[in-house]
């Protein structure tokens, strides 16, 4: 691959967001805040849905789907996961500590 090829594709896919990774000393609250929303992105695939369609479904906006989905833990509550959870009746798989 060329350097000019190697440009273009850092160009086309520079505005991809990616998804967080936890470190390895998480605490607890990160770690069931990151496997919550986990799970909503399975759920996105085993009902073939895309992030509009589930922030549809889940009556919140498309960038706190996409916040859920690239696990921006941050930014988001882990009692508000589990109610978002509860809208889409799908079982919780929580971690103790």
């Amino acid at each position: 691959m060329t350097a000019s090829e190697l440009a273009s594709i850092r160009r086309t896919t520079a505005h991809i967001k990616g998804a967080k990774t936890l470190p390895p000393d998480a605490s607890a609250l990160d770690r069931n805040k990151y496997e919550l929303c986990r799970q909503f992105v399975v759920y996105m695939r085993e009902h073939n849905i895309n992030q509009r369609q589930l922030a549809k479904l889940l009556q919140v906006s498309e960038s706190r789907i996409s916040e859920i989905v690239h696990y921006n833990i941050g930014k988001i509550t882990l009692d508000r996961l589990v109610e978002l959870h509860e809208i889409l009746d799908n079982d919780i798989t929580m971690l103790v500590a």
